[in-house]
């Protein structure tokens, strides 16, 4: 079952889906039914969770959603977290392409919470200087920090 829009998730659509048209990709229906309820989501999201959600949507199959996921990530509309250190094996999917500001993400390891960890601790002129070592450029950079949420603090 797909969640109804609020404004922001509306505009998150009209965003994603013009990201995709400038990029030359087309909009489909089962396309968009996936950005639907990805803008929908006030957190993270798995793969499992979106094909749960689609099992009874014979237009939206598993390789739509796997194709889907792909391409966002691809267009820097998702940014995959790895999810190994909390237990669990895959990925977790956050909306992030469409914000302006760079962050990472924390990963608790007891429950598998990913949050944004707003800002950077690479300062540009650290990364210009690990540039400067050897022959690898850096272009870009993603941070995911492990560790125990308050609520899983909360419960030791």
């Amino acid at each position: 079952m797909i969640p109804s829009l609020n404004k922001q998730a509306a505009q998150v659509i009209h965003l994603a889906e013009r990201r995709l048209i400038e990029a030359g990709h087309r909009v489909t229906a089962p396309r968009r039914a996936v950005l639907v309820y990805i803008a929908t989501q006030g957190n993270t999201f798995t793969t499992a969770d979106l094909i749960e959600a689609f099992k009874l949507t014979p237009s939206v199959g598993r390789a739509t959603i796997f194709r889907t996921l792909d391409l966002l990530v691809g267009l820097d509309l998702l940014e995959r977290v790895h999810l190994e250190a909390s237990g669990a094996s895959g990925y977790a999917y956050v909306l992030c392409g469409l914000a302006d500001t760079h962050h990472h993400h924390t990963v608790c390891t007891r429950c598998g919470e990913v949050s944004n960890l707003e800002g950077c601790f690479l300062d540009a002129r650290r990364l210009r200087g690990l540039s400067a070592q050897g022959s690898f450029r850096v272009d870009d950079h993603h941070l995911e920090l492990y560790g125990v949420c308050a609520k899983c603090q909360k419960i030791e």
